[in-house]
C-alpha cells in the first residue's frame, strides 16, 4: 500500500510505480544500518524526465522500528521548509507499506563529494606534496602530473589551499547562519566533514537533519511550528533535550555530560570549529596492515601532546590510570609534520591511503573524547568554564587536571603565512583571559576557528559573525559559478567588542567601527561583492578537480546521507 506523499513535491502513483520498477541493477547501496538505509538509484522521478543518477534516504515511521533520537520525519519536514543555495534541496517522496512496516522514502540530488573527501587528498594542503625528504615508492603516475596543468606555475600550494578553504568555510558558515536565523531557528547538529557535500562546481550542499533540533522562538510561526513537531517520531521539548548527538570528534564537550536542557546552536558552533580544524591537522598515510604495526614506528611521531598519536593509543581513563597529567599536557618534544608517514610505508604503497586526523578523538567514548579535549584546553575550571558543574555528569568523573596547551602546533597545516608567535599561541593557566581569542579578530584562520571552540557556550561565535571575520573579508571569496549568495539571515555586532571586521569598517563614513547591533543592508551588500568566479583564470570545480584528481574516494562513492 502506498500512502500520500507528507510534503510536496508530490510524487503520483505512477511515479512511485516507476521508480519501484526499477532494476536492480540501477541500485547502488551506499549504506544500511540501524537509523537508515541510503541507496544511489539511476532513475526518472517523473514521467517524461530523462533518468539521473538520485539519492533515496528510507527509514520506518514506526517509532518502535526507529531509533532514537534519529527522526526521518522530522527531517523531511524541515527539508521542505528550508531553501538555500548551501543546504540539499529533496526532489519527491512517499511512504511504503508494501513490506509491512511503513518506511518514508525521499529522494535528494546525487553528490559524490564530501568534504571528507578533500580533506583526504594530500594535494589540499599549503604545503607541496610529496613533501620534501620522503621517501617514495614510485615517481607520481602520469594521471597525478595531469594536476599541474590545473596549478598554474605561478599559484603556490598555499595560496590555492587558502582560496579554496575560505570559500568552502564562506559557504558553511552562509548555511548554518540561515538555520540558526530566528526565522527559522534550526541547530544541525551533526555538523561533520561527511555531511558537507560539493558539487562539482564547488558549491556546499549541508546534508543530515535527522538529529536537528527546532527551536520555538517569537515569530509568528511559533504555533505552526509547536504544530507541525507534534507529528515527528520523537518530538522534543526545551525541558527534554537529546544529548545523545552530534558525532564523534564533532561533540561538544557539554554534550558528554547528560544535559536535557543546553543551547543547540552553541553545539552547532563547536562541531564548526572542530571541522574547520581539521583542514589544518596533519596527513596520515595508512594501509591494511596498520594493525599489525607498532605506532611508535612513526617517521613523524610526535610524542606527549600529540593528538594525533596519543590520543588515540594512550589511556582514555579520564586521566585517572598511570598517565602523568604534566607529561601528557606539556609541550611536545617534536612538532607534528603536515604529513606522517610510518616507517614502513612509502607514499605510492599500494593500497595505502590518506586520511586527516581530528583535532580531538572520539574513537574512546565519551569519557575518551573529554579527556582528548581537556588535554588541549585545560580541564575544566571555574574560570574557564563556569557552567561545567552545573551539568548532570559533572561530578561523575574526576579528571587529572591538565593545564592548556599550545593549539596551533597541533595544526601543523596553516597556512605558513597565518600562523603567529610561540608566545601569542600559548595559553596561560594563571591567567583566564588566555582561554578566549583576543577582542580584536587577527585575520588568519587559527583566530576564526578558535572563536568556536570555547568552553563557555555564551562565548561561541554565531556563524552569522563569523562571515564578517577579516580571514574571510579581507579577500575576494572565489565562489562557484552561478552561485547565489543567500544572506537571509541577521547579522548582530555584540557590544563587547568581541568583532571588528575590517568589512564593517569599509562601509562607513569615517574610519571607525560601527556602533554594536544589527548590521543594515549596507553591510550585506558589501558581503555580496566579494564574490568572484574566478581566481587565476580557473573556476572553483576546476581547482577542487586539480586536489581531488587519483584521490581515492573522490569519485562517485559519497552521497546526500
Amino acid at each position: 500500500m502506498i500512502h500520500a506523499p507528507l510534503h510536496a513535491p508530490e510524487l503520483t502513483q505512477a511515479d512511485v510505480q516507476r521508480i519501484q520498477a526499477t532494476p536492480s541493477s540501477h541500485h547502488d547501496n551506499i549504506k544500511e544500518g540501524p537509523v537508515s538505509t541510503v541507496a544511489r538509484i539511476w532513475t526518472s522521478l517523473k514521467d517524461g524526465e530523462p533518468p539521473q543518477w538520485v539519492v533515496s534516504k528510507s527509514a520506518p515511521v514506526v517509532r518502535r522500528f526507529s531509533r532514537e533520537p534519529h527522526d526521518i520525519v522530522k527531517e523531511l519536514r524541515l527539508l521542505n521548509t528550508l531553501s538555500h543555495s548551501n543546504i540539499i534541496t529533496t526532489l519527491g517522496n512517499f511512504i511504503d507499506s508494501d513490506e509491512g512496516t511503513p518506511t518514508l522514502r525521499f529522494y535528494m540530488p546525487y553528490i559524490p563529494i564530501s568534504l571528507s573527501d578533500l580533506l583526504s587528498s594530500p594535494y589540499f594542503t599549503p604545503h607541496p606534496f610529496p613533501p620534501p625528504s620522503t621517501p617514495l615508492l614510485t615517481t607520481p603516475s602520469p594521471k597525478r602530473q595531469t594536476c599541474d596543468v590545473v596549478s598554474p606555475a605561478n599559484v603556490d600550494p598555499e595560496s590555492r589551499f587558502v582560496t579554496i578553504a575560505r570559500s568552502i568555510m564562506f559557504q558553511v558558515l552562509c548555511a548554518i547562519a540561515y538555520l540558526h536565523d530566528d526565522e527559522r531557528g534550526v541547530a544541525h547538529r551533526d555538523i561533520k566533514p561527511d555531511n558537507i557535500l560539493l558539487t562539482q562546481e564547488g558549491c556546499v550542499k549541508l546534508i543530515d537533519f535527522g538529529v536537528s533540533y527546532e527551536a520555538t522562538t517569537a515569530s509568528s510561526s511559533c504555533k505552526d511550528k509547536d504544530n507541525a513537531k507534534g507529528n515527528d517520531l520523537w518530538p522534543e521539548t526545551r525541558e527534554r533535550m537529546y544529548f545523545e548527538v552530534c558525532t564523534g570528534a564533532y561533540r561538544a564537550p557539554e554534550l558528554l555530560f547528560g544535559p536535557r536542557n543546553y543551547d543547540a546552536f552553541a553545539v552547532d558552533r563547536w562541531s564548526l570549529g572542530a571541522t574547520f580544524a581539521q583542514f589544518f591537522t596533519p596527513l596520515r598515510l595508512s594501509s591494511a596492515e596498520d594493525e599489525d604495526e607498532d605506532d611508535s614506528d612513526d617517521e613523524h611521531e610526535c610524542n606527549d601532546a600529540d593528538n594525533s598519536n596519543e590520543d588515540r593509543n594512550g589511556s582514555s581513563d579520564g586521566g585517572r590510570g598511570d598517565q602523568d597529567s604534566t607529561r601528557v599536557a606539556s609541550p611536545r618534544a617534536r612538532s607534528i609534520q603536515p604529513f606522517i608517514v610510518p616507517k614502513y610505508l612509502r607514499i605510492g604503497y599500494p593500497g595505502a591511503q590518506w586520511t586527516r586526523e581530528t583535532l580531538f578523538n572520539g574513537d574512546r567514548g565519551e569519557i575518551g573524547l573529554a579527556w582528548s579535549i581537556f588535554k588541549i584546553y585545560g580541564t575544566p575550571s571555574p574560570q574557564s568554564w563556569p557552567e561545567f558543574e552545573d551539568l548532570p555528569g559533572s561530578k561523575s568523573v574526576v579528571f587529572n587536571d591538565a593545564p592548556p596547551v599550545p593549539v596551533e602546533p597541533l595544526l601543523p597545516n596553516l597556512p605558513p603565512s597565518t600562523i603567529s608567535s610561540p608566545s601569542s599561541s600559548s595559553p596561560s593557566p594563571s591567567n583566564s583571559a588566555s582561554y578566549l581569542p583576543p577582542p580584536d579578530p587577527l585575520p588568519t584562520p587559527f583566530d576564526l576557528l578558535s572563536r568556536f571552540l570555547l568552553y563557555p557556550t555564551s562565548a561561541r561565535q554565531p556563524a552569522a559573525q563569523a562571515l564578517l571575520h577579516p580571514w574571510l573579508t579581507s579577500a575576494p571569496i572565489l565562489l562557484p559559478r552561478g552561485y547565489s549568495m543567500d544572506l537571509d539571515f541577521t547579522i548582530t555586532v555584540p557590544s563587547n567588542g568581541a568583532i571588528r571586521p575590517t568589512l564593517l569598517a569599509r562601509t562607513s563614513s569615517a574610519a571607525t567601527v560601527r556602533p554594536a547591533g544589527v548590521v543594515g543592508e549596507e553591510v550585506k551588500r558589501k558581503l555580496g561583492e566579494l564574490g568572484v568566479y574566478s581566481w587565476e583564470g580557473k573556476e572553483l570545480g576546476e581547482w577542487l578537480e586539480g586536489v581531488l584528481v587519483g584521490i581515492p574516494g573522490s569519485g562517485a562513492t559519497r552521497t546526500s546521507s
